[in-house]
């Protein structure tokens, strides 16, 4: 709670004035008794609240929300408390504080909606800061509220919860779901692939069996004039210019074959920067497979989503991002980016 309270002390500071203003602003009232009927009813609330914080019974962002609620009708109880004695009152007059909720919920929900997600944001970056620090994949750490999803498969994942329990606002550490174990058992006991007969030299490694479609992208990508360094680009120069990026690195995954490994995020981060460049357009995320495997088919989505899911993070209006597999016979594992006209 202290912690909640430094870190929203200007939407706390609001709720104590809001309380003050409250006290101050009352004609003198009858006292009815030693309780408002009100005031005792919302005592209760907070006292299960409070409870229900203490034990952790919610997580994520709800879990922020009623903390966030419980401090600042604190704040709003403290500064009616001083208005009524400043203003010479008896704190029995409680009947009337009941208006001053009305505009202290406006404060609730803006201070959830815009310092609630820059303490999320910045526990994240501090986070993924740490995993990437142990050589991690970042990109798969989350934080909701206060809690911190860390994946059960993480590397060194004892050293990440020490660091990550060191982060100050940190509330829990979750365990977020791995990969189903049957495609992590696929992937482990996967045969090898075929190798391509060996070339005269040896020296020369094998060369990666392409696809049609990884030839069109080359030829369009060897033909396409530069992207501008800066200014808005129409739909045909985006797509150019990412398949370009992705033609030059393209996007790794972890060996559960759907986590973005660590190494991809440079290459992701310049595909959002172009994205944001041209907002008129539609980005569909082509999660690619192996038709054939029954389990390549399911992990085509699940890339393509991790990719749509890194771009919106990044800035990328996430009503443009079209997620979906599209397994082919022959496919590997990969995505591709196709930008084109909204419908």
């Amino acid at each position: 709670m202290t912690y909640l309270v430094t870190h929203f002390w200007a939407w706390w500071m609001a709720a104590l004035a809001i309380g003050a203003a409250t006290a101050l602003a009352l004609a003198r009232r009858p006292e009815r008794g030693a309780l408002a009927g009100w005031l005792a009813w919302f005592g209760l609330a907070f006292i299960v609240g409070l409870a229900v914080a203490v034990l952790h019974l919610l997580a994520g962002r709800a879990g922020l929300w009623l903390e966030t609620g419980l401090a600042l009708f604190a704040g709003f109880l403290a500064g009616a408390a001083l208005g009524a004695l400043a203003g010479g009152r008896s704190l029995r007059e409680h009947e009337g504080w009941a208006v001053g909720l009305l505009p202290l919920a406006l404060v609730f929900v803006g201070a959830n909606l815009f310092a609630g997600r820059s303490l999320e944001a910045e526990l994240q970056r501090q986070a993924r800061a740490v995993v990437e620090k142990l050589g991690g994949d970042a990109a798969r750490v989350e934080a909701a509220g206060r809690d911190v999803l860390l994946p059960r498969d993480a590397a060194s994942r004892a050293e990440a919860e020490h660091g990550i329990a060191q982060i100050i606002g940190v509330r829990r550490i979750l365990a977020a779901d791995a990969p189903p174990a049957d495609e992590e058992k696929r992937v482990a006991s996967a045969e090898p692939p075929a190798q391509a007969p060996t070339p005269a030299d040896p020296k020369e490694p094998p060369a990666r069996p392409t696809r049609p479609a990884d030839e069109a992208i080359r030829g369009v990508v060897a033909k396409a004039e530069p992207a501008p360094p800066a200014g808005e680009l129409d739909a045909a120069a985006c797509h150019e210019a990412v398949a370009a990026t992705l033609v030059e690195e393209p996007i790794r995954f972890t060996r559960s074959g759907v986590g973005i490994r660590r190494v991809s995020s440079g290459a992701l981060d310049k595909v959002a920067a172009l994205l944001k460049r041209c907002p008129a357009a539609a980005v569909e995320v082509r999660g690619l497979g192996d038709a054939a495997d029954p389990g390549e088919r399911k992990a085509a989505g699940a890339r393509a989503e991790r990719v749509a899911d890194y771009l919106g993070r990044m800035g990328v209006e996430r009503g443009r991002l079209i997620a979906q597999g599209r397994p082919m016979a022959g496919a590997e594992p990969g995505v591709e980016l196709v930008v084109g006209h909204r419908r």
